[in-house]
């Protein structure tokens, strides 16, 4: 049975048809996270971690707010100004919402990202 974060990294996975994204883009975009996420928490720490597309940013990782601001400044420099309106509407949520964001939500935003 598929958890709710799982649900929704499928949909975010799926193209504009809903038909599965590309498994390639899907890893290396999560492994591009993973880096950016080592220059945040050290890549010693990103070692131990089990990082899936449901780990909340926050609760699970452990991040403070400092360091999801680095995280997001992280993924803009590895990536460009195409996270740059993912990164807008996270600077518009309420907490409790920020709290829950995945490594999944991140993923499938990026892979959709516009070019």
């Amino acid at each position: 049975m598929e958890t709710p974060s799982e649900a929704a990294v499928a949909a975010l996975g799926a193209g504009a048809s809903g038909s599965p994204g590309p498994t390639a883009d899907l890893a290396s975009v999560t492994a591009a996270l993973e880096t950016c996420l080592a220059e945040v928490i050290g890549a010693d720490t990103v070692a131990l971690l089990q990082i899936k597309a449901e780990t909340r940013l926050l609760q699970d990782l452990g991040l403070s707010s400092i360091e999801l601001v680095q995280l997001l400044e992280a993924v803009q420099r590895y990536y460009g100004p195409q996270t740059a309106a993912f990164l807008d509407h996270i600077q518009t949520l309420p907490l409790s919402k920020i709290a829950r964001l995945t490594v999944g939500d991140f993923v499938g935003f990026i892979i959709h990202a516009p070019v």
